[in-house]
């Protein structure tokens, strides 16, 4: 392919769970852009939580997080894309997901707000890096929310996905990121969305872009790319939405991109 663009999902994708970045992969996307090709981060991370992994890899293109929400320049800090959502539906959103008794998280302005601290937002502040704050409700915090998630096993979030879904699918952009986490953003915010508006402002045709992802979230930037990757244990989403599937998570990414490089 003709040097275009390289966009990755971070969970699942670039590290697994033990949170761990291979020195192949930052090497293989110092060769990448050495090869004239752009690099861009995609994830449902805060940018705060996806800004050390950029700096890692060392990106420097606009970050695509919060799902496509929040698109953010990691050098300048300059936004160039912010969807944030009605309050109406956070409210709704809220209110729903306390009717089930699940634990929520709520994004606004780059920090995490929870009610109280359960054990789902221990692990989950164990493996994003930030720690929330504590408000006695999330109702006065609403208005320009950026994104909402619901955290339960994957069994519960199984049985309730087809009601949230059947609720909020078209007034807002509701997908697992993985089996423990339902997330609700704006209605025009996906990293697919996301990722064709940043590439058309970069010149690069979707037939240029590689993309590598994992989950159901992933699947629009998947189905945009010119060659769309799945890893690791993909979902059956992702798999869908690929043209290809590697493993294993980091390293299969790694050697994606030396093939792209190959004479």
């Amino acid at each position: 392919m003709t040097p275009g663009l390289i966009a990755v999902d971070i969970d699942g994708t670039l590290i697994g769970a033990d949170l761990q970045l291979a020195d192949a992969v930052v090497s293989s996307f110092q060769r990448a852009r050495d090869a004239g090709w752009r690099t861009v981060i995609a994830t449902g991370r805060m940018f705060r939580s996806a800004l050390p992994w950029a700096r890692r890899l060392g990106v420097t293109e606009p970050l695509i997080t919060y799902q496509g929400a929040w698109v953010r320049d990691p050098v300048s800090f300059e936004t160039l894309w912010h969807r944030v959502i009605p309050e109406p539906l956070a409210l709704q959103v809220i209110a729903a997901v306390k009717r089930h008794g699940l634990h929520l998280n709520l994004y606004r302005e780059d920090v995490l707000m929870v009610e109280r601290l359960t054990r789902e937002v221990g692990l989950y502040s164990a493996h994003s890096g930030i720690e929330p704050i504590v408000v006695p409700d999330l109702e006065p915090h609403a208005g320009q929310a950026t994104k909402l998630v619901a955290i339960a096993a994957p069994e519960i979030l199984d049985s309730l996905d087809a009601e949230f879904k059947a609720e909020f699918a078209t007034s807002m952009n509701v997908v697992r990121s993985n089996p423990r986490y339902l997330e609700f953003a704006h209605f025009e915010a996906s990293k697919g969305k996301a990722l064709a508006a940043l590439s058309g402002r970069m010149g690069i045709e979707p037939d240029r872009i590689v993309a590598f992802g994992d989950a159901d979230n992933d699947a629009d930037m998947l189905e945009l790319a010119g060659l769309g990757v799945c890893v690791g244990e993909a979902s059956v989403r992702a798999r869908q939405a690929a043209r290809r599937h590697t493993e294993p998570v980091g390293l299969g990414v790694a050697a994606v991109i030396d093939e792209l490089l190959a004479p």
